[in-house]
């Protein structure tokens, strides 16, 4: 059960939060614009006068190259640490061989993840 001294503090911090909420709401209403512009719900193309429909649906292909490409450049880019420290671990209780295997674990991993989208084709261009 909660002491008595921090039930007061509960029951203030609520009736606290319950005014801010209802202050916000209040004030919001009184600012709010109360007539709404057609121009508001018009799409903004970057100062210029949209062109043909403005609902255009981008094909999830650009996705997916995106995201094969940051999966490999993030490959690249924790392959270069190991890289650099290598040579400094290969002489050490046999460390060198154990690091090479986890990178050899690592990359087969992600050529495994590769070839399965390359059978998959999501990296073959389709139009749309």
């Amino acid at each position: 059960m909660v002491a008595p001294d921090y039930l007061q503090v509960l029951v203030l911090a609520a009736v606290a939060i319950a005014l801010i909420i209802v202050t916000i709401e209040v004030v919001a209403r009184i600012v709010r614009p109360h007539a709404p512009n057609p121009n508001k719900y018009e799409t903004y193309e970057c100062g210029e006068r949209t062109i043909g429909s403005t609902g255009v649906k981008i094909g999830v292909q650009y996705y997916l190259y995106a995201l094969v490409f940051i999966i490999f450049d993030v490959e690249a880019v924790m392959l270069f640490p190991w890289a650099v420290s290598f040579k400094e671990f290969d002489g050490v209780l046999g460390l060198g061989t154990i690091i090479f295997a986890e990178v050899f674990m690592f990359v087969g991993i992600l050529l495994i993840g590769l070839v399965y989208a390359w059978k998959r084709g999501v990296l073959e261009w389709q139009e749309m």
